[in-house]
């Protein structure tokens, strides 16, 4: 049996009959039939509606004449409590005139009771028919509601949403193509040649040719960037993707997508692209070197500038243990680390400004090196330390040149002083210094060996 009731389980019937000798003859042709089933016997309208009420039935059987309730009575009851159930009537006599007036109000079929052999029939045909229909219910619920949530999605989306019949060349816009690019709908021609029309000369012939090669080459997906004509007569830099249905022989017959603005994004691209020349052309004229450390990964990144400082050629891969710490002079590794970790505490000031010596890993040169950075913080977690580096070897060289000069001069000042100082002491000739009035400040050794005068004082 191909009823469309679940084979799980047997029919529920709900059978209006006020006869106990038809209601088992109708039991028993249900058996006879095939059909399994568990059937609730009323003879009554209290009955009758308190069993719509409390159960679903899968097929309600109905008596025309029933005492005090009757059958046109019956089926309004029916109709308005499970309208989509099937309801048949089972009778001893049903005129054709009343049977067509009852299937007109909503009977699915009726059977008379000398004629029990079409009930099984009757009522598989009308679970085939109520299930049909159930489907189709289903069916075009879902598609109101695919059809409101694809209204919703365009209105809520900035995207300009096209649906592009391929076989009529007619295309549908959403209201976003007026609102981003300023069309009006009621202006727009309905036509693929309209919108190939609004791309920009350059780009026209590339994308004509990418879309028709998805179209024409059997793919189901097509995307591509270009720039579209507003309405104020400029371009918008836009992402554009689109989905292509096919018939069953293959042929694309439809095409739906969507043109999204990337405008703001490419201007802010560009000024990116500015900065970070701006930005290269600086280090590049003041001889910096970049360094970018995120510590959750342990990823290292230096410009071409900074592996120079430690001996490396541009393509070298870098690690922070085994190249930037092995790169640093013995003398400076471990206060070097320090001020690296001390610039991702989080408790700190995340500044990070230090001077090392490395050792080339492949050149072995040794270069002074300044660093300066700072940490970036998430949450209280250290996941960033960019900063410059700038080689002041030939700074720490002056610096040393300088410092051994100062040296060299105080040492050849102490000589002359104690040279000046034994000349003094030794000589045999009178040595003297005059005060700015003329008299005689101080003398020399030479003044008490040969007149007598105290050194101390001048004096005799």
């Amino acid at each position: 049996m191909d009823a469309g009731a679940p084979a799980a389980r047997p029919l529920v019937a709900l059978l209006l009959e006020d006869s106990p000798l038809d209601a088992e003859l109708l039991e028993a042709r249900l058996e006879d039939g095939g059909l399994r089933a568990r059937v609730r016997r009323v003879d009554s309208r209290p009955g009758f509606t308190h069993a719509l009420e409390r159960e679903r039935f899968d097929v309600i059987l109905c008596d025309y004449n029933v005492p005090g309730f009757g059958g046109e009575e019956a089926l309004g009851v029916a109709r308005l409590a499970s309208p989509d159930t099937p309801f048949l009537f089972v009778s001893g006599a049903l005129g054709e005139d009343t049977a067509i007036e009852l299937l007109k109000r909503g009977a699915t079929d009726y059977v008379l009771k000398d004629r029990l052999e079409r009930l099984v029939p009757c009522i598989e045909r009308a679970l085939r028919e109520a299930h049909g229909l159930a489907e189709r219910a289903r069916a075009e619920r879902a598609l109101r509601e695919s059809e409101e949530r694809y209204r919703l999605a365009t209105l809520a989306t900035t995207d300009a949403i096209w649906d592009w019949d391929l076989l009529n060349d007619h295309v549908l816009w959403n209201e976003a193509l007026h609102a981003a690019y300023g069309h009006e709908l009621a202006r727009v021609p309905p036509t693929g040649a309209w919108w190939i029309s609004h791309i920009h000369p350059e780009d026209r012939a590339r994308i004509d040719a990418s879309i028709h090669a998805v179209i024409d080459g059997g793919g189901s997906n097509w995307t591509d960037e270009y720039r579209f004509l507003r309405a104020n007569g400029t371009y918008a830099h836009v992402l554009d993707r689109g989905f292509i249905a096919r018939g069953s022989d293959g042929r694309a017959v439809r095409m739906i997508g969507a043109m999204l603005d990337l405008s703001e994004r490419k201007h802010a691209e560009q000024s990116l692209r500015e900065s970070e020349d701006r930005l290269r052309l600086a280090t590049d004229a003041a001889r910096l070197g970049t360094f970018d450390f995120r510590p959750l990964t342990g990823e290292l990144t230096w410009d071409s500038r900074c592996k120079e400082l430690f001996g490396l050629p541009p393509d070298a891969p870098v690690t922070y243990e085994s190249v930037f710490l092995r790169g640093l002079h013995p003398e400076d590794r471990e206060r070097t680390d320090a001020a690296v970790r001390s610039a991702l505490d989080p408790s700190g000031p995340g500044a990070y400004e230090v001077e090392y010596r490395t050792v080339g890993l492949e050149d072995g040169r040794e270069r002074w090196v300044s660093a300066k950075g700072r940490g970036f913080f998430d949450n209280g977690q250290a996941v960033r330390l960019i900063g410059t580096v700038l080689d002041i070897s030939e700074r720490k060289q002056a610096e040393q040149t300088l410092r051994e000069l100062n040296a060299s001069l105080e040492q050849r000042v102490e000589e002359r002083t104690a040279e000046r100082d034994r000349i003094w002491r030794n000589t045999s000739d009178l040595v003297g210094v005059l005060a700015p009035g003329g008299e005689l400040h101080s003398i020399n050794p030479a003044w008490s060996r040969l007149t007598g005068l105290d050194e101390s004082t001048g004096r005799a």
